[in-house]
């Protein structure tokens, strides 16, 4: 469970009006992000838009609009209905920004392309596999890349017993009393937060948030935050008022 998330308010929305108002409103900013051509970086929308691309190429080839074709390319088909499916999932139930679309999008076209070669499919013409090396290439060069690669990514994060200490509650009354808000996301930081609690980055801290815990970098003053605990990393808080 994320402390601040889209399906957590969508589905705290008060009435049907405004359950369809907010569903409405998000699925409109979501599509215009994912066509917007400077929405992100080149990397993220080159691969929206290739996305695009093989969708719709998958639906032509699948004959299936043409009426007097006697042959359905099943194939084809299925990769269209496929594709079609996860993107109207990622629009209409998350956000399209912070490579959020990539991390889901990605796999799923590596999946369809190679289950169309598997199915003998002549489906990479010259002009798609140019597309697709280009991106690659982009991709593996791009400074987002090359920073994940950096020495040291997976060396052991430090330990934190401050925040080892913080137990997971099975018997938990809330959905919220499992989670923790950070305004720094490190690895020595998130990595000894224990194993599912859901955990959002949130720079703006304010008694608005319904998590259990706030873990600061610096020191706030906030009316229904107590804080238990502090060190060097940053100071610890638990919600001790609901609304």
């Amino acid at each position: 469970p994320y402390p601040d998330s889209y399906l957590n308010e969508l589905f705290s929305s008060a009435g049907l009006s405004n359950f369809i108002s907010n569903f409405a409103l998000h699925f409109f900013q979501n599509t215009v992000n994912f066509i917007n051509p400077v929405s992100e970086n080149l990397i993220q929308v080159s691969e929206r838009y290739f996305v695009i691309f093989i969708t719709i190429n998958s639906l032509l080839k699948s004959n299936i609009l043409h009426m007097k074709s006697k042959r359905i390319e099943i194939e084809y088909f299925i990769v269209f209905l496929i594709l079609t499916l996860f993107i109207f999932i990622n629009i209409t139930a998350y956000d399209v920004f912070d490579w959020r679309d990539y991390r889901v999008l990605a796999p799923v076209l590596f999946g369809c392309i190679l289950f169309l070669i598997i199915n003998d499919k002549h489906f990479i013409s010259n002009s798609t596999l140019i597309m697709n090396v280009s991106i690659v290439l982009v991709l593996i060069f791009s400074p987002t890349v090359i920073e994940s690669f950096k020495a040291n990514r997976f060396v052991k994060p430090i330990e934190n017993k401050m925040l080892l200490a913080i137990k997971y509650d099975n018997k938990a009354t809330s959905k919220f009393d499992n989670t923790i808000v950070v305004n720094h996301f490190t690895a020595n930081e998130v990595l000894n937060i224990p194993a599912g609690f859901g955990v959002t980055y949130c720079e703006d801290l304010s008694d608005n948030l319904k998590s259990r815990f706030i873990f600061s970098e610096k020191k706030i003053q906030l009316s229904t935050y107590k804080l238990i605990n502090s060190n060097k990393s940053g100071y610890l808080y638990k919600k001790e008022i609901r609304y």
